[in-house]
């Protein structure tokens, strides 16, 4: 298979974990997709009474990354160690790394979400945007 390749996960059967890993990274993406339009709609409001619903959205999409973290272990227990033991070892300890931060971040913007509408929107608005950049930019190439 050339770099340019790409396996199907109807090519793999069912319950294969490679299939699992694939759909799992597709929801995360979906989840980083909403996030993003999210951001976008984030910067032009200019309090809490103007965000209608997005609250409501973001709690969900925050809710998905994190239950997400599963997705992260599944990689540390079971891809990481085949990788390491056919000697492929600095990526597996440079994401791990990266699922530590991954974690923080996630966390913090789903405590964000579900604290609501309070306290003062700048401060919230600016925190959400930067939590949530950040996981978009680094989650989507991770």
């Amino acid at each position: 298979m050339t770099r340019t390749q790409t396996v199907s996960t109807q090519a793999l059967p069912a319950l294969h974990p490679v299939r699992t890993l694939m759909e799992e990274h597709r929801f995360i993406l979906e989840s980083l997709h909403a996030l993003d339009s999210f951001l976008h709609r984030l910067e032009g409001r200019r309090g809490f009474s103007e965000m209608g619903d997005d609250l409501e959205v973001l709690k969900g999409i925050a809710h998905h990354l994190v239950d997400a973290e599963s997705h992260h272990d599944r990689e540390e227990e079971v891809l990481f160690p085949r990788m390491e033991a056919h000697g492929a070892v600095d990526l597996p300890a440079r994401m791990k790394a990266d699922h530590v931060t991954f974690r923080a971040k996630k966390r913090r913007l789903y405590q964000i979400a579900q604290a609501g509408a309070t306290g003062d929107f700048a401060a919230f608005a600016a925190e959400v945007s930067q939590i949530g950049a950040f996981l978009v930019r680094e989650l989507t190439t991770h």
